[in-house]
């Protein structure tokens, strides 16, 4: 277990949030999500103790989705938290600490010969999330990303303490080895 603070507030209220859903909470808040290849962006703004996360599934956008709902999408969910912790609590990219988590190498041992899209998605959500906060002069704080299995996320929006569970097995097999 990797852990930015141990002490967090278990009495928080608690927001689970599943592939392709982000929030923006302006009231202190628990939000929890567990990652694969996905990626969980963390920002928070210490003057004005709020936060907001999202998991993003794929890496970016089409043209045509940018300006509906294309929080599955990481550089849309980024855009979006930042407009929406700007609109609605005042921030500025310039007061958002950001944390990065996940883009896991799900399937090493099945495709790791075949390579393919499924073993890049993680890598290139790692990448454009990094891009799109560099592009708003944010820096990446903590992360832990890329590995080789799942992680769970728990986030105090207004604190910005995050806990970051390993979900990797210790003895991986695969089944293809008996055959």
């Amino acid at each position: 277990m990797w852990l930015v603070d141990q002490n967090h507030d278990k009495d928080l209220p608690t927001v689970h949030l599943q592939p392709s859903e982000l929030l923006v909470a302006r009231q202190p808040t628990m939000l929890v999500t567990i990652l694969g290849s996905c990626v969980a962006v963390c920002l928070h703004d210490r003057k004005r103790k709020v936060g907001a996360m999202c998991h993003g599934l794929l890496p970016k956008a089409k043209a045509s989705a940018i300006g509906g709902d294309c929080s599955r999408f990481v550089d849309c969910a980024i855009h979006a938290m930042v407009k929406e912790l700007a609109e609605k609590c005042g921030s500025s990219p310039a007061d958002l600490d950001a944390k990065l988590f996940g883009g896991a190498r799900m399937f090493s041992q099945v495709i790791e010969d075949g390579g393919g899209h499924m073993q890049r998605v993680g890598v290139e959500n790692i990448e454009t999330a990094r891009a799109v906060l560099r592009d708003y002069g944010m820096r990446v704080s903590v992360e832990d990303v890329g590995a080789a299995g799942g992680y769970k996320i728990f986030f105090e929006s207004h604190t910005g303490k995050v806990v970051c569970k390993s979900l990797r097995p210790q003895h991986v097999k695969s089944v293809f080895d008996k055959l």
